[in-house]
């Protein structure tokens, strides 16, 4: 199996966990509010502040952010908001889909032919891959769900997919898929061509899996933070991982 280089996703809250997340030398930067849950989304206003600051500084990876799930929201003040986010200054853009048919529904209802039309209107995203479908679970996957996301009419905006944990009390990614399975999910991915990333309460004794995977990126903020996923980052944490992947 070739190896690529596994890039390192750490998770911020503010403004100056983004400065220390740079500084100890991470691959993306995903803005997101832990207490939210799993893909809690920040405010516009962090947001747009997180973005400016990392540019500032000079990071040259990718910034993430995650928009809340797309519960058959239309209103134009709702598409206004999601036209903020997309056009913040970030390059990828995630949106959970939990372990159901309805969920999915939910996410292509979401973009429907008006909306992909105001994307490809809009010069400074109309040519770009910036969508990750980030696939939440708590238990069995649902391998029918990830074949609809694969073969669904706004494929060309996706830049990779992601699975991760729903309840993060309920374990890792790992206490919940194998190994193999993992390696299935990404499979069906590379086919596609499209990237593939890891996260859900991983730790650093989880970091010879994730090499075996070799996904194309791997999500970390719990095991990075000094005292769980709401807490503060911890620099020695993220250093210590990011030469463990390395």
């Amino acid at each position: 199996m070739k190896i690529n280089k596994i890039n390192y996703l750490v998770s911020v809250k503010s403004k100056q966990e983004s400065t220390l997340a740079c500084k100890s030398g991470v691959d993306f930067i995903d803005i997101k509010d832990p207490s939210k849950g799993a893909l809690g989304v920040a405010k516009i206003e962090t947001v747009t502040e997180i973005v400016k600051n990392v540019k500032k500084i000079g990071f040259s990876g990718l910034i993430s952010t995650t928009y809340e799930d797309t519960k058959s929201r239309k209103s134009d003040a709702e598409r206004e908001v999601f036209f903020k986010y997309l056009l913040s200054g970030i390059d990828l853009l995630k949106i959970g889909i939990t372990n159901s048919h309805l969920s999915c529904e939910n996410f292509f209802n979401y973009f429907n032919k008006s909306l992909i039309e105001e994307i490809k209107k809009n010069a400074k995203i109309k040519d770009k891959k910036f969508l990750v479908p980030v696939l939440l679970t708590s238990k069995n996957f649902n391998f029918s769900i990830l074949r609809k996301i694969l073969t669904s009419h706004i494929f060309d905006l996706y830049y990779g997919l992601m699975i991760d944990t729903n309840i993060k009390d309920n374990g890792s990614l790992f206490d919940l898929f194998t190994k193999k399975e993992i390696i299935e999910i990404k499979k069906l991915c590379v086919e596609k061509k499209l990237n593939f990333g890891i996260a859900g309460s991983l730790k650093s004794s989880d970091i010879s899996l994730v090499k075996e995977i070799n996904p194309t990126w791997v999500g970390f903020r719990g095991g990075v933070c000094k005292k769980g996923r709401t807490g503060e980052l911890c620099t020695k944490k993220i250093i210590a991982i990011k030469l463990a992947i390395s």
